[in-house]
Order: structure tokens, then sequence, then C-alpha cells
């Protein structure tokens, strides 16, 4: 039940770990600079040869840096071979522990201050500065994950703003809800009322949650924005969570949907997670990012909702009136500090960034690209997913999209981790709200001061 828990509401920032993709070309937003033209690296790589032969071993995901793509790559650098491995944490941890680090390394924006306390990342900053297609000034705000201590350590391969709220206009209907107008603010506690009302049962049978679930370290952290703190200090030697009054409502009311039933929990678990449930009809509403347009549209035929009756507003504000909506931390890339070819491995990373494969993650839907100038590329087949674009465009030009902070000594899943298992014990009736979330503050605090000892 605990593991079906972690599923249902820790679904928002597992998956912008893994998933980022594009969009259309509407009229840009004022906020982002597309008079440059496109990044001058196309299909064909700036030539990486070596005077010998040499392999680059690659940790990413197979569906994101293709075996296409990497024969295109060696077709015209035959003197680089290319080992892709898989991007899984425990395996990276263990081949830098034995010396064997991956060249390039797939990971979260949300894990390079983490990354870089242990030592593994190199300072890309002079590669950067000296290059003519990744330039500084055409990367879209996001990519500052990969800035910590002013040096920059990566970019995202494309990124989402994740916290965007997506209904089903046709269960709102049912349910008799009128929804607003596109782009309106929307609070928390509405798109609650609104989750009371769209929840359906079949006796003890969850048939239809209102709503996903609440209450990621990605939308506590903004609730803490809202109000002009931060969910940590400055030096990020504290999380402020027990003393944080808003946090603290926020988080009571979170906790309070899932016991009552209109969001998924331990009673009454996620049969899949976001994407699906909202196809399936199992949720009427999800707090997830554009990302997931190009899931809903490439298995439009395998669900019982249509594509059609989602409709994607802006992020939800706690207060009404600030609205933070960013990447949950971004895919991207990074190349080791210990790499053995690190101007070969830069030019890989170029043609990634910059050529033909960004140019297809552009056209494909499953994100926004990381550049600005390749927001050309960007493509809206359909009538639902030009709105789902047009929410993306006006969020860039009116909301705050600058990357949350993110703690170095410990993960931002360890928060998720600790919140849910209190979750758990409160809907149980094993202990009281006020003592999961003191417990949250206790537990989170000795993992950050575990993570400083270890520095």
């Amino acid at each position: 039940m605990k593991a079906k828990l972690l599923q249902a509401l820790t679904v928002l920032v597992l998956l912008t770990l893994v998933l980022s993709g594009c969009a259309t070309p509407t009229p840009t937003p004022a906020s982002v600079d597309t008079t440059s033209e496109p990044a001058d690296a196309t299909s064909e790589p700036v030539d990486a040869t070596s005077a010998k032969p040499i392999t680059l071993v690659v940790a990413a995901w197979e569906e994101e840096f293709t075996n296409e793509q990497i024969a295109a790559y060696t077709a015209l650098n035959p003197t680089i071979t290319i080992e892709r491995i898989d991007p899984d944490q425990t395996k990276l941890a263990a081949l830098v522990a034995a010396g064997t680090a991956p060249d390039i390394i797939r990971a979260s924006g949300s894990d390079v201050p983490l990354f870089v306390q242990r030592g593994w990342l190199m300072d890309l900053s002079s590669y950067f500065n000296n290059s003519t297609v990744l330039k500084v000034d055409d990367l879209v705000p996001a990519n500052s994950y990969f800035v910590y201590n002013d040096v920059r350590y990566g970019m995202l391969k494309d990124w989402s703003p994740d916290s965007a709220f997506i209904i089903n206009k046709r269960m709102a209907e049912k349910a008799g809800i009128q929804l607003p107008p596109l782009n309106s603010i929307i609070t928390y506690k509405q798109a609650g009322e609104w989750a009371k009302l769209m929840t359906v049962w079949d006796g003890s049978r969850l048939v239809t949650a209102g709503s996903e679930g609440f209450g990621s370290d990605v939308d506590v952290q903004n609730v803490a924005r809202e109000s002009g703190g931060d969910l940590y200090s400055e030096d990020f030697s504290q999380a402020i969570i027990k003393d944080n009054p808003v946090v603290v409502e926020y988080l009571t009311w979170a906790a309070n949907m899932a016991k009552d039933g209109y969001t998924f929990g331990p009673l009454n678990p996620s049969p899949d997670w976001g994407v699906p449930d909202l196809q399936s009809g199992a949720a009427a509403s999800i707090v997830m990012g554009y990302w997931c347009n190009a899931e809903y549209a490439g298995s439009a035929d395998e669900g019982v909702e249509k594509p059609s009756d989602f409709v994607m507003y802006p992020a939800l504000s706690w207060g009404g009136e600030k609205v933070f909506n960013t990447s949950a931390g971004g895919a991207g890339w990074m190349i080791s500090a210990t790499t053995q070819h690190p101007d070969e491995a830069w030019k890989l990373f170029e043609y990634y960034m910059a050529g033909q494969p960004a140019i297809d993650r552009a056209t494909s839907g499953w994100g926004v690209p990381s550049l600005k100038s390749q927001f050309v590329y960007m493509e809206a087949p359909t009538e639902w997913q030009q709105q789902w674009l047009d929410t993306v465009n006006w969020e860039l030009e009116n909301v705050d999209t600058t990357a949350r902070r993110i703690n170095p000594y410990f993960s931002t899943q360890t928060f998720n981790n600790i919140w849910y298992t209190q979750v758990e014990q409160y809907i149980n009736g094993e202990i009281s709200i006020e003592e999961a979330i003191s417990n949250l503050d206790t537990e989170v605090n000795k993992a950050i001061d575990d993570g400083i000892a270890q520095k």
C-alpha cells in the first residue's frame, strides 16, 4: 500500500525527470527572444575526429538518444564509437566509484547540486562561452538548473512547465462546473472544490478521483515562493516547514484531500499514474507538465476519454495572485569530470543539443525546446494541442518560470518519500496532521544535516 501511495503522489516529480520534448510555430511570447535564426547545427555535427579511435560512453535512455541518431553522428565521425548505457543513478554511482564514469551523463537539473558536491561534473562554462551553436543568451531560463555557484555544468535537452493544471472539461460539465476563461488563475482550493464535485464512487469503490493528488515538493516550494519566502534557508542548511504558516496550511489541505477520498491515497490507490489515469477516466484532473500532450496525441485511440476534452490551464496558485511554473528539474546532459575525451564529448553534446536530434525533439511534442531559437520548430497539429501551446506561451510571458532553488545536500525525492509516509500514517489515524508536518520537518532537516556532514 505504501508503494502505491508513492506511485500515486510522486508522479509529478518522477515523470519530469524522465520525459520531455516539444510544441508549434505560433507567435512566440514576448519574454522569449526568437529574432535570431535557429542555431547553425542541423543534422551535421561539427567534426569531432581525433588521431586515434575513441569510445564515448553516454548514459542516456534509448528513446531519447536513439540508435539512428548515434549512427548518424558516427557516420560523420568515423573515429568515434558511442556506447549508450541506461542512466540509472545506482549504477552511475557505482561506475563513478570504480573510476569508470560515463563521459556524458543524462540526469535531472535537480541532481546538479548534489552531483557537483560529489565532484562528478565538469565545468562547461568555457565551452559554452566559446561555442558557435550553443549560446548562453539563447538558453531558456529553466537552464539555470544546470548552473551552480555561477558555474555552468550542462543544459536541458528540452523542458516543460511541469505544474500546469489539466482538467477533463466533459467531466467538469457533467459535474455542473463552469470552467473559467482560458489562462485564468485558478487556486488550489478552487481546484479542490472542483475535485470534490467530479469524484465518483460506486459504493466503496472509487471510480473517478476528482484529482490525481497534491503535495509534491515542487508544489510545496512554489507555495512557499508565493509568500515571498522559500522552502529552504539562504544557505540551504535548514528546511523551513513547520514554522512556515503558508506551507503548513497547504500541506494540511493536501493531506485532507487525500484523506477525504477526493484524490488518490493509500485507501484508494491510483490504478496507474497521472497520464493514463486521466485518459482512462480514473482521474478528472491532474497537475502535470506540457510534455504529456504528446503522450495523449500518441495514444488518442487507446483511452476512454478524448484528448480534445483535456483543457490545460496555467499552474495553480495558493494565494490567487502569483503563479510559479517551471520545470520540476528537467532532463539534460552533463559531462563527467573524469572524462578522458572532453573535447570530443563536447562536440557530441553540441550535436545533441543544437543539431538534428534537438530539432526532432522540438517537433515531437514531448516538451519545449531548450534553445529559444528552436521555438520555430514547435508544432501543434490539432486544436486542443494548439490550446496547450497557447497556454505555455501565455505562461512564459505572464508567470514566473524561473528555476526553483535546489538543496545540494539531499535528493528532492527524499522530501517526497518522507512526506508520503507521514500522509499514510495520518490517513490511517496513527498520527495527527500536526505530528505529520512536524515529523516531515525533523526528518528533512536530519537528511540535510547528514548531507552536510558528508560534504
